[in-house]
């Protein structure tokens, strides 16, 4: 329970730095802002890669937006990164996984 308390809080810290205000207090915020409510329309290729050990924001949303964005035909990438947090990976293998991304997506297009 105190892991949940946590993870609140530092979900809490970036929204108040972001928006002036708990997302608990602006719910209609968090809706307007997240992308699972947009996967009905016209969508970018999109490259999802989550650290499963990310204390801001669980893996589980990653999974929901990326199942939203096959739902409605878009073109998705996953990759759940092991034993890394939230933000930059370490190894460059990963950043070989963006590289290619973007290269396959823009360049060659």
């Amino acid at each position: 329970e105190q892991e949940n308390a946590k993870k609140d809080d530092v979900q809490d810290g970036l929204f108040v730095q972001m928006f002036g205000k708990p997302g608990k207090e602006a719910p209609e915020l968090s809706m307007d802002i997240s992308p699972i409510f947009y996967v009905d329309q016209e969508q970018p290729a999109y490259l999802l890669m989550h650290g499963d050990s990310d204390q801001a924001v669980t893996p589980q949303f990653s999974y929901n937006f990326y199942d939203a964005l096959l739902k409605y035909g878009h073109d998705a990438t996953f990759v759940l990164v092991p034993r890394q947090g939230h933000g930059f990976f370490k190894g460059q293998g990963y950043y070989d996984i963006v590289l290619n991304f973007f290269w396959k997506k823009l360049v060659t297009v």
